[in-house]
């Protein structure tokens, strides 16, 4: 077995929300920032770009709502943006910049990242397709968002 199939395996064991930060990290890497995975630091964001942007890695599952064994809604992602302080949620977005949220789905689904400014102000995220697909078109996919912010923030 050689070291990139160890590295695979190893890659896949991690928990999803674990491999969404390491896969943003690579992903802003490749666009040009330079970056920094700073999650195990507890500073309250995940990756931090070399000119001081702070990004706050978050992902979310697909989820079906079922009442006796048909669909009420359309699927939905959600995504908690607060943190556990206690026993309750606070939402401290101080310090972060942007919010890259990855939404996992179906096997058939290819990478949707979604890229939001900072503040979100709001504790929780529910995103249907449709709101996908409207209110959130233009922040799909859109590293382009924290590539230009991180070349204005370096100069």
């Amino acid at each position: 077995m050689g070291k990139t199939t160890k590295n695979r395996e190893w890659f896949k064991a991690l928990p999803f929300w674990r491999r969404a930060e390491r896969t943003v990290a690579q992903q802003l890497r490749l666009k040009g920032v330079p970056c920094k995975l700073v999650a195990r630091e507890n500073r309250g964001w995940d990756i931090e770009t070399s000119a001081g942007l702070r990004i706050e890695v978050k992902a979310g599952r697909l989820m079906r709502q079922k009442k006796k064994g048909h669909l009420i809604r359309s699927s939905f992602w959600a995504v908690s943006i607060a943190r556990p302080h206690g026993r309750e949620h606070r939402l401290r977005e101080d310090g972060v910049s942007f919010y890259v949220i990855r939404l996992l789905g179906n096997s058939d689904l290819r990478k949707v990242y979604l890229v939001l400014p900072a503040p979100v102000k709001k504790k929780q995220l529910q995103v249907t397709v449709r709101q996908l697909l409207t209110k959130y078109r233009d922040n799909v996919n859109t590293w382009g968002l924290i590539v230009e912010a991180d070349k204005a923030r370096g100069k």
